[in-house]
């Protein structure tokens, strides 16, 4: 009986274990671990009605033991009785029956000594007579309970038999159902191992489908960015062109401007010249003198006179930048000049030069050139030459005339 609780025991457990799969395994076998479950609770009743039935076979046992105990005990109080009956018989015989009256009357004291006597013996023969009779009785019915009771018991054992070949069955059908569930199980885990892989490598698949689309977009925001700069750049450039032509031509004004006030200025200095010759030499007829160059108005000995411009970092090309033409960096406290690109500059570069304006005079080097209006500007000033003449910016000072010589 403990085997048949122990085997239930584990039967109950591997129910309940398979009754209770992952969401991932719970598609075929699921009916067939509900029918396992419902051939359990049929064997747990099965189990229960043989405890039972076991429990009333063994109190149907103890029934019999208890009736046999006390068939025991009548059939030796029965034994003594006839044997204390057959010893009574017996001596009456020996004595010729009852005992004689001249006894019982020798023996009395009175006469109701003698009747009492007489009565007490008969008594004495008739009790036991009865008592035999009735432990035959007694018997009689103990064997017949005893019958009835072990009937039942066999009829409980045939049962029990019953049950147990039920219960044999019923194990053996769990048996089958548990290994077709673990089968069942075992493919649905393969089944769903697959399909993981499956998921798997379809997200490793949208994983880098994603990735070349983050990349591709990438790449297009770079390459809209570049364009972006690109067409920055050349809005820039336009626009630098632009501020150049403007400034190009704005110098070209300038230029002609001091060209015609130049060539005024020379007209008016000639017509003077040859006023003051007719007037002392009146039957002379006076001779045209060459005209001054636009860049070099005019020169005593060494000096040159010209325009001059002015010109800062900001100014410089490109903005911002300390660029120059012989490759000595701009530097805004270091006076420093440019010269016209018409007058081949390089040979220039590193020269120094002496500049003066109204009576001030200042010492600098030739480091850059420029168009500086075609020519029509002999000078470009940095920074550290026009505040040396008393001027804080480029547009303080304009365009001035000068005199300058090589030292």
């Amino acid at each position: 009986m403990g085997a048949t609780k122990t085997r239930l025991v584990v039967l109950t457990a591997l129910v309940v274990a398979l009754c209770c799969p992952s969401a991932a395994f719970a598609q075929r076998s699921d009916e067939v671990r509900a029918e396992a479950a419902i051939e359990n609770e049929r064997l747990l009743e099965l189990v229960e009605q043989m405890e039972q039935g076991r429990a009333e076979v063994d109190q149907l046992d103890q029934q019999i033991g208890d009736l046999a105990d006390q068939s025991i005990d009548l059939q030796t109080t029965l034994i003594e009785d006839r044997q204390s009956l057959a010893q009574t018989v017996a001596t009456t015989y020996r004595s010729g029956g009852l005992p004689s009256m001249l006894d019982m009357m020798l023996a009395s004291k009175s006469l109701e000594d003698f009747v009492a006597n007489l009565y007490y013996a008969q008594k004495v023969a008739d009790w036991h007579a009865k008592r035999i009779d009735a432990l035959k009785a007694d018997k009689i019915e103990l064997e017949k309970t005893m019958g009835q009771i072990e009937a039942s018991r066999d009829e409980r054992n045939q049962a029990l038999d019953a049950l147990d070949a039920t219960r044999a069955a019923l194990e053996d059908d769990i048996d089958t159902l548990l290994a077709r569930a673990a089968t069942l199980e075992e493919e649905e885990r393969r089944a769903e191992e697959a399909r993981l892989k499956q998921i798997a490598r379809q997200a490793k698949l949208e994983e880098k489908r994603r990735k070349e689309e983050e990349a591709k977009a990438q790449a297009a925001a770079e390459a809209a960015r570049q364009e972006e700069a690109r067409l920055e750049a050349e809005r820039k450039e336009a626009e630098e062109r632009a501020a150049q032509e403007a400034a190009a031509q704005e110098e070209a004004a300038a230029q002609e401007e001091a060209a015609r006030q130049e060539a005024e200025a020379a007209e008016q200095r000639a017509a003077e010249e040859q006023a003051a010759a007719q007037e002392t030499q009146p039957s002379e007829s006076p001779e045209s003198e060459p005209q001054p160059d636009p860049v070099d108005t005019a020169s005593d000995a060494d000096w040159i006179y010209c325009i001059a411009s002015a010109y800062t970092i900001a100014d410089n090309d490109p903005p911002g930048s300390t660029a120059t033409a012989s490759g000595i960096p701009l530097d805004e406290s270091v006076p420093t000049v440019a010269m016209p690109m018409s007058m081949d500059p390089a040979r220039f570069y590193g020269s120094r030069i002496q500049i003066e304006y109204q009576g001030m005079s200042i010492i600098a080097t030739v480091t850059d050139c420029g168009y500086m209006a075609a020519g029509a500007r002999g000078l470009d000033l940095t920074p550290a030459v026009f505040n040396a003449f008393g001027f804080f910016s480029a547009d303080d000072w304009g365009l001035r005339e000068v005199r300058y010589r090589f030292l």
